[in-house]
Order: structure tokens, then C-alpha cells, then sequence
């Protein structure tokens, strides 16, 4: 967040919207990500820079109060007939999967959903969140010019969304995990149980909070765009469920 925060003033071909952030605007291919607990999509911007082929449309955590179907309306006023996929990282989740499942219902076809070390994350875990990230972030919020409080209300209602969140039905779109190299392995294998479609757990470079930073952002990103490709390296799959039949 901190250096996305640097970097967005830098940055003159950055165009903020009030619900999301659009890098790499003039690119047709798209991925959608969800935010963090950080709520701003400002997190995906170093990836977007590593991956410049792609149109990043990352969400702001937008709020009941805004109205929940706003991710679906954007992805269907954006995707038209092209491929939709959804990348997230950490939280993002819970977002990600409700989403999918709603846009499914609307007969639209999410082809993938890439997570980078998510894990299903319980009310303790989420305890102080929102007050320790804007303390810690307080100085980059206000040199951006950004509301402390406005910030730190939608980092509460985030975590609220994600203490109430319910495991949904069964989706059909594949979930990939690029796990962390301290990521719950186990904790990890619930994901499997969301989707009936293909599932695997691939392993990454650097710690939870190190994955989308120099340098084990370069290594994340090409699994990432492997994974875009269809190309998926067998030595760094630690676990694979195809279409339920576990191997």
C-alpha cells in the first residue's frame, strides 16, 4: 500500500474511479481484482506494472451502503463476450467467490479465480485490523490526500463483511492458490470444497506480506500469467483436485 500510494502520485496514466482503479487502461484483456483488507485497489498496482499485457480493473471495497451487485455490474458493463477473471490476494476472497457465484447465476462464465495465500479468515485473525492498517498507513493517507476516517470506515465495514461471510454454494469456476512459503497448507484445502471445477495449490515465492513486493513480486506475477496461459508447472503444484477426483 505504501508504495502504490508513491507510485499513484507519480503515476499520471493512473485513472481513479469512485468504485475501483484502472491500470493499464488501454489494454483489452482484463482481470478483476478484489481488495485486500487495505479495501483500495492501490495494492495491485506494482503487479500491474510487472504485467503490463493486462488491464487491471482493481476494486475498491465498495460497501452494503453502495450497494453489493456493483461488482457484477461493472464486470458485465465492462467484459462484454470476452473471458472474465478474478484475481485476489489474501482477503480478497470472500469477494471473489460471492461474485463469481452471482455472475454465474446471470449465466456469465468466470473462467478462473486466482488467490495469492488466501485463507478462510476467522474473527480473531481479523481482530484490530482496520485501527493497526490506518495507524500504520496514517502519513500515506494524508500525503495522498485521502480521509483517515473515510478510510478506516470502509476498512471496518470490510471486515465485518468478511467475519459474516458464509461459505456459498458450489461454484464452477476453477480456483488456483499461489500459496505463500509460510502459507496453511491445510487451511488452504477448504477452498477446494467451493468449487467443482479444478483446484489446485501452487506453491510461491516470499512470505504473506511479501508476495506482490521486490523481488518475489517477479516470480508471483509469471505464475500468475502461466496460470492466464494455461501453463501450469507440475513441479510447483503441491496439491490437485481435478473436477473432484483428487490425485
Amino acid at each position: 500500500m505504501k508504495q502504490a500510494v508513491k507510485l499513484l502520485k507519480m503515476d499520471k496514466n493512473i485513472s481513479p474511479v469512485s468504485d475501483y482503479y484502472d491500470f493499464n487502461t488501454e489494454k483489452r484483456k482484463i482481470l478483476y481484482i478484489f481488495p485486500t483488507v487495505v479495501s483500495y485497489g492501490l495494492t495491485f498496482y506494482d503487479l500491474s506494472v510487472k504485467m503490463p499485457e493486462y488491464r487491471f480493473i482493481a476494486f475498491n471495497f465498495i460497501g452494503e451502503r453502495s450497494g453489493s451487485d456493483k461488482y457484477e455490474d461493472t464486470v458485465k458493463r465492462l467484459s462484454g463476450n470476452d473471458e472474465v477473471i478474478f484475481l485476489g490476494y489474501s482477503a480478497s476472497y470472500a469477494l471473489a467467490i460471492e461474485t463469481a457465484g452471482k455472475l454465474l447465476k446471470d449465466g456469465i462464465k468466470v473462467s478462473k479465480i486466482i488467490l495469492l495465500d488466501s485463507r478462510i479468515l476467522s474473527k480473531s485473525d481479523l481482530e484490530g485490523t482496520a485501527e493497526k492498517l490506518t495507524a500504520g498507513l496514517k502519513k500515506y493517507i494524508e500525503e495522498n490526500n485521502m480521509d483517515v476516517s473515510e478510510v478506516k470506515r470502509k476498512m471496518d465495514e470490510h471486515v465485518a463483511y468478511i467475519e459474516n461471510w458464509k461459505i456459498p454454494e458450489k461454484i464452477e469456476t476453477p480456483v488456483y492458490i499461489i500459496r505463500s512459503e509460510t502459507g496453511d497448507y491445510n487451511e488452504q484445502l477448504s477452498f477446494g470444497k467451493m468449487t467443482c471445477g479444478d483446484f489446485k495449490i501452487i506453491q510461491g515465492a516470499g512470505q504473506h506480506t511479501e508476495m506482490l513486493s521486490e523481488p518475489f513480486i517477479n516470480y508471483n506475477s509469471d505464475i500468475i500469467r502461466n496460470l492466464l496461459n494455461g501453463d501450469i508447472n507440475d513441479e510447483i503444484t503441491v496439491y490437485t483436485s481435478v473436477k473432484n477426483n483428487t490425485r
